[in-house]
């Protein structure tokens, strides 16, 4: 049975093509480029392909044709509106743009005319250089009938006032200004009005120049918004990047057969959209999962940032109680907590493959090598992630540990830029009281902690997920 397969392409941009006749005719095209992938995302590289494309107005088509282009070594296909096989009797250059609400419809085949309905992209503004075209029917001499026009001013502006208006001082004229303002000086007449004059212009040409700066920072700042964005879109399509339920962006990094994220979890709702209590005053972390008489009680799922700025959170991410991890999912989907054998995996990899910090491939001192930035606190022990030596070894796994710390049951953060803790799903007992087995790193020692019994659920401590295998 043929199945149709869906093809996945992105727009780069969409924009006129300036195609000007000797004659200056308007120009009737409009540029189209895309990368076209298959439904595994893999891109479709030097390959025929069959393009439909449909002008529609509101819902109706006014116009329909086809192009067979062949993508280039990127995946990209060129094409331009207008130039294509006509399938209807309707022509391009006779769609009326002056009207409202135009979209453009694609459609691609990868082979024969099993076309598949991609997108359909409205029109938000109508090509300038095609809604000309419109402007040549135009008569020859409009007449003005605005009764607010007729009545204004404006009236009677008259050719030579614009003539005047478009004039502009050369250097004969600066000269004959400036012989004129000696004069006046000479002559001790008042030059107030001129040098008012003078330092009005200046104003108003500092006024302009500070409009078309603020303009050009602004359209700056939309491509770069606009890059950061296709560079998501592309992380989240390739699995370099992975989103949250709270729509938080976080990289990943795959190491050995394991797929980690390489940022702290910073979500604050459960996968099923369930809220998490955040929770940053030390007496309430206390208190919240203490009974009247003192004795522990079962916590809720509680959050809290050890560095609550809008950068903080991104870099360091939230610090998690034991009922966060506890049988829930806070991770996104096809991910979860790690447990302590997958940690132990991870660290077994590291080992073999030579990221000790020494280079050596038995011992436990892949702590450089998993640690990332300048933020941890100096130490003196060689290969420590607070130690500067080794640079090349910093974070060579691409793990990019962040020294968050952890917060004690009484609501402390005794060691933020010192340690990094992450849970794991691996329960544990201490002398009878239930506790939780996590992984850390610390900025004097130069080994992953894989093994932690004895401590506390009412802790807060980071979270690393893993992807589903």
């Amino acid at each position: 049975m043929n199945v149709m397969k869906t093809i996945h392409f992105f727009l780069f941009f969409f924009c006129l093509s300036c195609c000007l006749s000797l004659n200056a005719q308007t120009p009737q095209k409009i540029g189209y480029q895309a990368v076209v992938r298959d439904e595994k995302g893999s891109l479709i590289v030097e390959q025929n392909i069959n393009v439909r494309i449909t002008i529609l107005q509101n819902e109706l088509a006014v116009y329909q044709e086809t192009h067979s282009p062949k993508t280039n070594r990127d995946a990209m296909l060129s094409l331009k509106i207008g130039d294509g096989m006509p399938v209807s009797a309707h022509r391009f250059e006779t769609i009326d743009w002056s009207l409202e609400n135009y979209f453009i419809q694609i459609e691609i085949a990868l082979k024969g005319t099993d076309y598949a309905l991609k997108s359909t992209i409205e029109m938000l503004s109508v090509p300038y250089a095609l809604h000309a075209k419109t402007a040549e029917k135009l008569i020859e001499n409009p007449q003005e009938n605005d009764p607010i026009f007729t009545s204004s001013v404006a009236k009677n502006i008259t050719t030579t006032d614009v003539a005047n208006w478009n004039k502009k001082l050369d250097s004969t004229d600066l000269e004959t200004l400036k012989n004129d303002m000696v004069f006046l000086q000479k002559n001790k007449t008042d030059t107030t009005f001129v040098n008012a004059s003078v330092q009005t212009l200046e104003k108003k040409t500092g006024i302009v120049l500070q409009y078309l700066v603020a303009q050009i920072e602004t359209l700056e700042k939309q491509i770069a918004d606009l890059q950061a964005a296709n560079a998501i879109m592309e992380g989240l399509v390739s699995g370099s990047l992975i989103k949250d339920i709270d729509g938080n962006i976080y990289k990943t990094v795959k190491i050995g057969t394991q797929t980690w994220m390489a940022e702290n979890l910073r979500v604050t709702r459960f996968n099923d959209g369930a809220q998490m209590n955040y929770v940053r005053d030390s007496a309430q972390w206390r208190d919240r999962q203490l009974s009247s008489n003192g004795a522990f009680l079962e916590p809720s799922p509680m959050y809290c940032f050890p560095d609550t700025s809008i950068d903080g959170k991104i870099k360091y991410g939230a610090l998690y109680n034991w009922n966060v991890v506890d049988g829930k999912q806070p991770c996104p989907t096809a991910w979860h907590v790690p447990s302590m054998t997958e940690w132990s995996t991870l660290c077994l990899y590291l080992i073999a493959e030579g990221y000790n910090f020494d280079r050596t491939t038995t011992g436990n001192k892949i702590a450089k090598s998993m640690a990332v930035g300048n933020d941890w606190e100096y130490s003196d022990i060689e290969g420590s992630p607070g130690n500067t030596d080794y640079p090349e070894m910093k974070n060579a796994s691409g793990f990019s540990a962040i020294p968050a710390g952890t917060r004690q049951d009484n609501g402390d953060f005794p060691v933020f830029n010192k340690r990094a803790t992450w849970w794991s799903t691996t329960p544990s007992s201490y002398y009878g009281m239930k506790t939780a087995s996590y992984t850390s790193l610390s900025y004097n020692e130069d080994h992953l902690t894989t093994c932690n019994p004895g401590t506390t659920l009412l802790a807060g401590k980071s979270i690393r997920c893993i992807k589903n295998q």
